[in-house]
């Protein structure tokens, strides 16, 4: 299931939910790992506005600096990788 973002996040409660939607994607692909551009163009579709690929940048940002992923050079990308404690309380809260 994919979930598509229909316009970039105005607000502190917008930017949550697409965090939410960043970090269950990762999740729901797990063990694969998606590009920050294939995150992009999953949650965003393929029209998805310049303004709207920053948020979804953004809120990938943010969950790094929570520790939730991490980005792991691929190439010329970056990889949005799960980290153990986001797997880890995945688990817990779905156990």
């Amino acid at each position: 299931m994919t979930e598509e973002v229909s316009q970039a996040p105005s607000s502190r409660r917008d930017d949550d939910a697409l965090e939410r939607a960043v970090l269950s994607r990762a999740l729901a692909v797990r063990p694969e790992r998606l590009t920050v551009d294939e995150m992009v163009r999953e949650l965003a579709g393929k029209e998805g506005s310049e303004q709207l690929r920053e948020a979804v940048e953004r809120a990938a940002r943010r969950l790094a600096d929570a520790q939730l992923i991490q980005s792991a050079p691929l190439d010329q990308q970056e990889l949005v990788e799960l980290t153990r404690s986001a797997i880890r309380l995945h688990e817990l809260l779905d156990g």
